[in-house]
């Protein structure tokens, strides 16, 4: 996805995106039987090569299909189905994106293979997923109560001893906040 212009994730972000998603980890599709197959285009409205076909069966965002497998019964995306179907590839750690936004679109013509941060990035180019909220930091942060200046005093003092309570005083700010500088946990770039 090199060359594309505009915002990009940067690694803060993309971590965000990709511990949300974690939870959705896809497991290997199981074997469809013939009847599956059948079962899984009669829940398709197809339509022109160009048009998108919509799931018509069990829904939720993307459009679910019911599999038998000897573990019990088991939902797969649709969508998924459908790229396994045209192309014969199943890559679990591969999602099937979509070239025309529309989640319960089957039409393998519109789907795609691509990892979690490129369906992430590529939602985020179309203006699918929100901007990320950046905040500022330091001293241009309309918040900050301290100065580069000022933490970069805190941190000599607290290389000496490790009085906390004095330099929240000191400096008008929470225990707190004394401690996040100590640990590196905030004003990093400083």
């Amino acid at each position: 996805m090199d060359g594309i212009a505009g915002p990009r994730f940067d690694s803060e972000h993309l971590h965000l995106v990709q511990t949300h998603y974690k939870h959705m980890q896809a497991l290997p599709l199981p074997e469809l039987t013939k009847r599956d197959i059948k079962r899984f285009w009669s829940h398709v409205a197809k339509g022109n090569v160009d048009d998108c076909w919509e799931w018509s069966g069990k829904s939720g965002h993307y459009g679910r299909f019911k599999v038998n497998t000897p573990e019990g019964k088991r939902l797969v995306q649709a969508n998924r189905i459908s790229i396994f179907l045209a192309t014969g590839v199943d890559d679990p750690s591969r999602d099937a994106c979509h070239t025309c936004d529309n989640p319960p679109c089957c039409n393998p013509n519109h789907l795609w293979l691509g990892s979690r941060s490129e369906n992430s990035q590529d939602a985020f180019d179309k203006g699918r997923m929100p901007i990320p909220v950046v905040r500022a930091k330091g001293e241009q942060n309309g918040f900050a109560k301290l100065t580069e200046k000022d933490v970069k005093a805190i941190r000599k003092v607290l290389e000496k001893s490790n009085c906390i309570t004095q330099l929240s005083r000191e400096y008008g700010v929470s225990v707190r906040a004394i401690s996040l500088i100590r640990d590196g946990e905030t004003w990093r770039h400083v």
